[in-house]
């Protein structure tokens, strides 16, 4: 066995921005405690569909549209949250795009973790550190292909069609339009953050 092979998964760490420790392959690993932080300031830089768009849009940008959708949609504060947090676990992996997750693995202690199983423990863990649910809310799963959909009709090339949105249409309340491409990142980490907290006092 060589010596990747046999490396175990607390030996694999990244150093956040808030200069802690997190291990993505054993999040609850170490002590580490998430912070919005921490997961907000990544995913802020982190541009969607590996950059492949006509305009600079972040993982935090859709996240945030996501979000609002909930809330047209009447969701609850969990719900609510759960749309602001959804693409958290993307924070402390790389990029990949979501029709190259299934085929990507990580080699830990000899055994292959798919991309998508690392990527869940580390909402999960997430998830539990804000008590909130294990399992995504169907309204925010419902949001999040909506707003996909939106992101494909305004800042991806029209002439490909996406399988995975055949039975779903863009919003019509959201439109990635010129305003939308100049607001800064600042006011984007400002409304999610502002919009978290909120909600965390709501919930009470």
């Amino acid at each position: 066995m060589s010596d990747t092979q046999s490396r175990t998964a607390e030996e694999a760490w990244v150093e956040t921005v808030t200069q802690s420790h997190m291990h993505p392959l054993a999040p609850d690993f170490g002590g580490y405690d998430f912070n919005l932080t921490d997961i907000t300031h990544p995913l802020s830089l982190k541009v969607r569909f590996t950059g492949h768009c006509n305009r600079l849009y972040t993982v935090l940008d859709h996240s945030t549209h996501v979000h609002r959708l909930v809330a047209y949609a009447g969701g609850s504060f969990s719900d609510r949250l759960w749309a602001l947090m959804h693409d958290a676990g993307e924070a402390f992996l790389p990029d990949v795009a979501a029709p190259i997750k299934p085929f990507v693995h990580f080699l830990v202690g000899g055994e292959y973790l798919p991309f998508k199983v690392v990527e869940g423990r580390i909402l999960a863990a997430i998830m539990r550190r804000f008590d909130l649910p294990l399992t995504m809310p169907d309204i925010v799963h419902g949001a999040d292909m909506v707003m996909v959909a939106t992101e494909k009709r305004d800042i991806m090339g029209p002439d490909l069609e996406w399988k995975s949105l055949s039975n779903t249409a863009p919003s019509e309340r959201i439109w990635l339009n010129d305003m939308e491409w100049r607001r800064s990142r600042q006011a984007v980490l400002r409304e999610w953050e502002r919009e978290f907290r909120n909600l965390m006092r709501g919930r009470g």
